[in-house]
């Protein structure tokens, strides 16, 4: 039972750190064509819900197994979780839809003591939202370490990285081909408070586009 709190609560916070991300630590590089502030935030939100999605879902996943094997829930090591979801979202005047594939890895110690997680996933969507309509195809590769219970930290690694393309809707209504990377640095987590204690996260949005000159 142990084991699957730490892999429930690591998962959480992976998902906690890439949703923060989303909000902070973002560098545009729009290559001399006309994109707003709003207007970047807005596509990097949006081709962030899948990476999310996935992570959550993954929790979700674990603790569903967990539930149903009535907390006799075997951790073997190498076991792999898997999944393909199909998913639709709308807040407000946003939505998204999407088709993503991913997979969970349990790690272990030479005493096949749960260790950590290896995590992919692979997604395509599309959405849309009250500035931007895009689509994009993503993927994900993370890395959790801390699930032994002498662990004081859970320490987060990974990358997501889309590509995909974009038109505004106010304007000239420009089109742009759209590239992103976040990146998960060295980031450890106190086990019992939850706060970040050292790393960070980064996003990096290139945007190249057409019919592109200032707004109308």
């Amino acid at each position: 039972m142990k084991t699957f709190k730490s892999i429930f609560f690591a998962l959480t916070i992976l998902s906690f750190a890439l949703t923060s991300c989303n909000k902070e630590n973002i560098d545009v590089d729009t290559e001399d064509v006309t994109m707003t502030t709003d207007e970047a935030a807005e596509n990097v939100e949006m081709m962030m819900v899948t990476a999310i999605d996935d992570v959550e879902d993954m929790a979700y996943s674990a603790e569903a197994a967990y539930k149903t094997t009535g907390g006799e829930w075997a951790i073997d090591c190498g076991a792999v979780i898997d999944t393909t979801w199909t998913k639709s979202r709308t807040n407000g005047s946003s939505s998204a839809n999407y088709t993503s594939t991913w997979e969970m890895t349990v790690l272990c110690n030479n005493f096949n003591l749960p260790t950590g997680l290896a995590m992919s996933s692979v997604a395509n969507g599309i959405y849309e939202g009250p500035l931007v309509s895009g689509n994009e195809a993503g993927a994900g590769e993370y890395s959790i370490d801390g699930l032994l219970p002498n662990a004081t930290t859970y320490d987060l690694a990974g990358t997501y990285v889309a590509n995909g393309s974009a038109t505004m809707k106010k304007g000239r209504m420009a089109t742009y081909t759209l590239s992103l990377v976040l990146t998960i640095s060295n980031a450890s987590f106190d086990k019992e408070t939850k706060k970040l204690l050292s790393g960070e996260c980064t996003i990096e949005l290139i945007a190249t586009g057409q019919n592109v000159g200032g707004y109308l």
